[in-house]
């Protein structure tokens, strides 16, 4: 029982951990733009595509990468908008 309570109690408190801070000074602010939610659906589509690659017959490193490419281009477009986004861009890409 103590075991269930305090794996329910980490459930509900890890998520809250793993926040990003909405200062863009910071950050690009990618958890509550549009185009950070569209860069989660592609990774989410493409882990998709990974999961069927046995019925589909597509290697698993096609939709990885081309999915890597669409959401480094949709990081970019939101660092373009971002005050100070061309220094968090380059952070990004060196980290």
């Amino acid at each position: 029982m103590l075991k269930h309570l305090l794996t329910a109690l980490l459930l509900a408190v890890l998520p809250g951990l793993a926040l990003a801070s909405a200062d863009t000074s910071t950050n690009l602010g990618m958890t509550t733009a549009g185009l950070g939610l569209l860069a989660v659906a592609l990774f989410v589509f493409a882990y998709g595509l990974v999961i069927a690659e046995e019925f589909i017959h597509l290697r698993k490193s096609k939709p990885v990468l081309a999915a890597a490419g669409l959401i480094w281009i949709l990081v970019a477009l939101l660092a373009k908008e971002a005050p100070n986004g061309k220094e968090l861009l380059d952070h990004a890409i060196s980290h």
